[in-house]
């Protein structure tokens, strides 16, 4: 009985295929009759014609600091999905937000595409703990700052833009005050402070209480060791890094003899980049030392364009002043992410294609990117030297972080103290502190 079952089968097999090798003729009907493979749940059936920005899908997240922007994030999602039209981009300003993503990394919260600094990742080495390679994006060799954003020979970051630490002047305040040319020297910077505090112009705002304004100074501290731009990685082989004669030391000297002569803000301790912007924008203070990114701000706050002026720092009395280049915080993808491609595409996105580089006054990352920015050319055309930045080795971060040593804030002691021997003893502590946290 199972013999005869199983040759009826068979002969039936056989005639089934008799029956579509005589359809076979004509497989151009036998193709426009088949009906699509049903798609894979949770997704789109490709289409027949799709384009690279077709493939790429899924809606992702990204945080910026930047709580100014809400307006023109919302236009920078809508023109992402407009380019990408089966993706959606959500953006959350977030005004602590290196704390804040610090948390978030750690409890695998983080959104797919990670701003990041070493605030939020302070190792190099921590990069695969939470970002995913970058390399197949093809921006290596073609970016600033690879080297700041790599780990183990894999770049896992690419930085939003660069800076350039410069003096953002009122063009119309010095004018107005006589200065008729911007100063290429020391000596002709402090001569402007005084003409303009004659005027009745705070001559530069330091925003003191902001504190990371005090940040570009660097640029003088680079230059005081010689260019060296990881001078720092020298602390590493003393006991006594904070001293008068040091780099460190000598930029706070200058800064001292500025707050002394009044050439800062009268009250010092309340200094705030906030309402700064507006000051300088108005002329009712003349200019801060700051990144290019202030540039737009201060037309932005009521000057116009063309009286905003960049400069190099005169950071001596050779004529030649000096930047240093720094990089802002890092674009990362999320190694959790759900959609890796389409936060590269927005990524991308940023870089290349959005604008965002002009609105938010900052260098291309992408080397053989223009800046729509003018200001940027008048300072260029003056040839500073330019030290570029480089992350600090994972050993003096642990070590920073274990003594809980903060530049900015040793500064602030510093150019608060009454006098040379109060100096003197702020540069012991933190000696002191040094000594222990290095070993």
């Amino acid at each position: 009985m199972k013999m005869h079952k199983l040759i009826s089968v068979l002969l039936v097999l056989i005639l089934s295929l008799s029956m579509l090798a005589a359809c076979g003729g004509n497989n151009e009907a036998a193709t426009n009759t088949k009906k699509p493979a049903p798609a894979a749940p949770g997704k789109e059936p490709a289409k027949a014609d799709a384009t690279p920005e077709d493939l790429i899908t899924g809606k992702i997240t990204f945080n910026s600091i930047r709580t100014d922007f809400v307006d023109k994030f919302e236009k920078l999602a809508a023109d992402f999905t407009a380019k990408y039209p089966n993706a959606e981009v959500e953006i959350v300003t977030v005004k602590e937000m290196d704390n804040v993503m610090k948390v978030k990394l750690a409890s695998n919260d983080g959104p797919d595409v990670i701003l990041f600094n070493d605030t939020s990742i302070p190792l190099n080495s921590q990069f695969p703990d939470f970002l995913l390679p970058l390399d197949d994006m093809g921006y290596n060799g073609k970016v600033y700052f690879e080297e700041n954003n790599t780990f183990d020979g894999k770049v896992y970051g690419l930085s939003e833009g660069g800076y350039v630490a410069g003096i953002v002047y009122n063009k119309k305040t010095f004018a107005d005050a006589g200065i008729t040319a911007p100063p290429t020297k020391l000596d002709e910077l402090m001569g402007a402070f005084e003409t303009l505090k004659s005027k009745g112009i705070t001559p530069i705002a330091l925003n003191f209480k902001t504190q990371w304004p005090l940040s570009y100074w660097n640029t003088n501290k680079i230059h005081e060791a010689g260019g060296d731009v990881q001078y720092r990685e020298k602390w590493l082989e003393t006991d006594t890094p904070f001293t008068t004669d040091s780099p460190f030391g000598k930029v706070n000297t200058l800064l001292r003899d500025i707050v002394a002569k009044g050439y800062a803000e009268k009250d010092l301790v309340n200094g705030d980049w906030e309402p700064s912007r507006t000051d300088v924008a108005t002329g009712k203070t003349a200019m801060f030392y700051l990144g290019n990114f202030a540039v737009p701000i201060v037309a932005e706050f009521g000057a116009k364009p063309e009286d905003v002026g960049f400069i190099p720092f005169p950071v001596d009395n050779s004529g030649k002043g000096a930047t240093s280049m720094n990089m802002d915080r890092a674009y990362g993808v999320n190694k959790n992410t759900k959609h890796p491609e389409t936060a590269k595409a927005f990524i991308k996105f940023m870089l290349e294609d959005s604008g965002y580089n002009d609105i938010a006054g900052m260098i291309p990352t992408v080397k053989d990117l223009p800046s729509g920015i003018p200001q940027f050319a008048e300072f260029f055309d003056m040839e500073p030297t330019i030290y570029y930045t480089v992350s600090n080795s994972d050993a003096l971060t642990t070590a920073l972080n274990k003594g809980q040593i903060k530049d900015l804030a040793i500064m602030q002691e510093v150019i608060l103290a009454k006098d040379d021997a109060t100096v003197q003893a702020v540069y012991d502590k933190y000696n002191k502190i040094w000594a222990s946290a290095r070993k």
